[in-house]
C-alpha cells in the first residue's frame, strides 16, 4: 500500500466514523438514519476500491464485486437523505420503494457469482479485467450506478422545486447551491469513471482523496450552518400542510405539522403559547385542534406542550451543566421555577436537580 492508498483509506474510514456517529445521537431523527446510510455506503465503496487497487481482494475473493450492488443503493439512499434534510420527515410509499429496485436487480444478477467458490471468483475477476475496453464499458457497474444516482438526484431537485415553487425566489440561493454542489459531484463522478476505465491509477487515487474530502466538508458545513436546511425544512413543512388542507382537514397532516412545529421550530419555548394561537398557526379552529389532540393523540394541549418543554429541559440539564435551573426553565417556556419543578416531577418522578446529578 503506497501513500495515496493510505490517505484514501484514512478518508474512507473517516466517512464511516462520521456515519456511525449519527447512530450515537441521543434523539435520532430520519435525517440521522439516512445520513448514516449514505455516508456508510460511500465509505464502504471507497474502501472496496482501495482493496481492489492494492490486491487485497485477491487474498479474500469472497469480497470481490460486493460493492457493485451497494453502488446501486447509494442513489436511493441519497435521495431519501436529501428529502430528510429538507423535509424533516420522510413518508415511504410504494412509488418510493421502487427506487430500491436497481439494487435488488443487481443483487439478484450477481447472486450466482457470490455463490461461487473463491478460485472460480478469482478466475471470473481476472477475465473481467482482461477483456476489451468496449465490453468493460458495456458491463461497467459504475457507469450504470452513475446513471441511477443522476436520476435520483434529478428526482430530488424536481421534488424540491415542486414543494417550494410558490417560494422559489425566496429560496433561490439555497436551491442554486444545492444544484451547484450536485452538478459538481456528478461531473466529478463522471471524471472518476473515465479515469478508472482507462486505468489512470495515480489520478484515480487522487480523485478518491478529493471525493473523501467533499463528503467530510459536506458534513461539517451542514452541521456548522444548520439554518441553511432549517429554513427550507420549515417552509417545506408549511407548504405541504397547506396543500393537504385543500380537500378539508387532514388529521394525519395536522398531527405531523404539530410535531414539526414542536421538533423543528420549538414553539413550546413561547411561555404565552395558547391553544388559540396554535390553532391559528394550524389554520383550524381551537375546538378542532383540541379534538385532534384528545382523540387522535390521546393528550391535551397543556400536557402535550409541557411534555415537549420537559424533554427540552432534560437535554439542557445534561448538555449545559453550568446553566441554572431557573434559566433552563425560562428557555423551555415555563414562566416560573415552581411551575417548572412541579411539572418536571410529575413527568419524570424526580426533581430537576436530582435528574442533573444522576446524569453527570
Amino acid at each position: 500500500m503506497d501513500i495515496l492508498d493510505f490517505i484514501v483509506t484514512i478518508g474512507a474510514c473517516t466517512i464511516i466514523i462520521i456515519s456511525i456517529g449519527q447512530l450515537a445521537v441521543r434523539r435520532k431523527k430520519a435525517v440521522n438514519y439516512f445520513c448514516f446510510g449514505f455516508y456508510f455506503l460511500n465509505g464502504f465503496v471507497i474502501l472496496t476500491y482501495v482493496a481492489n487497487q492494492t490486491g487485497f481482494v485477491r487474498q479474500f475473493p469472497h469480497l470481490l464485486f460486493v460493492h457493485f450492488p451497494v453502488e446501486m443503493l447509494i442513489g436511493a439512499v441519497g435521495y431519501f437523505y436529501g428529502r430528510a434534510l429538507v423535509e424533516g420527515r420522510v413518508r415511504f410509499t410504494y412509488r418510493n420503494i421502487l427506487l430500491f429496485l436497481p439494487f435488488i436487480v443487481s443483487l439478484i444478477t450477481l447472486l450466482p457469482f457470490f455463490l461461487m467458490n473463491g478460485a472460480t471468483k478469482l478466475a471470473v475477476y481476472q477475465s473481467y479485467f482482461a477483456g476489451n475496453q468496449f465490453l468493460r464499458f458495456m458491463y461497467y457497474p459504475l457507469f450504470y450506478a452513475e446513471l441511477w444516482i443522476t436520476f435520483c438526484t434529478v428526482l430530488f431537485i424536481t421534488r424540491l422545486y415542486s414543494i417550494l415553487r410558490e417560494k422559489t425566489i425566496r429560496f433561490l440561493r439555497q436551491i442554486r447551491l444545492i444544484m451547484f454542489f450536485t452538478v459538481c459531484c456528478f461531473a466529478f463522478l463522471l471524471f472518476v469513471f473515465f479515469l478508472d476505465l482507462y486505468e489512470a491509477e495515480s489520478l484515480y487515487r487522487i480523485s478518491e482523496i478529493i471525493w473523501c474530502l467533499l463528503f467530510i466538508m459536506l458534513f461539517f458545513i451542514s452541521n456548522r450552518y444548520p439554518e441553511f436546511f432549517n429554513k427550507l425544512r420549515k417552509e417545506a413543512s408549511r407548504v405541504k400542510y397547506r396543500r393537504s388542507k385543500i380537500a378539508g382537514i387532514d388529521v394525519r397532516a395536522v398531527v405531523e405539522r404539530i410535531s414539526e412545529l414542536m421538533e423543528y421550530e420549538r414553539i413550546y419555548e413561547d411561555d404565552g403559547l395558547t391553544l388559540r394561537q396554535l390553532s391559528a398557526i394550524m389554520e383550524v379552529t381551537p375546538h378542532q385542534l383540541s379534538e385532534i389532540l384528545n382523540k387522535d393523540m390521546s393528550t391535551s394541549f397543556k400536557s402535550y406542550v409541557n411534555a415537549h418543554r420537559i424533554e427540552a429541559a432534560k437535554r439542557m440539564l445534561i448538555d449545559r451543566p453550568d446553566a441554572s435551573i431557573l434559566q433552563i426553565a425560562y428557555e423551555c417556556g415555563f414562566n416560573s421555577k415552581t411551575t417548572f419543578n412541579t411539572t418536571f416531577v410529575k413527568l419524570t418522578g424526580i426533581t430537576p436537580s436530582d435528574f442533573r446529578s444522576e446524569n453527570h
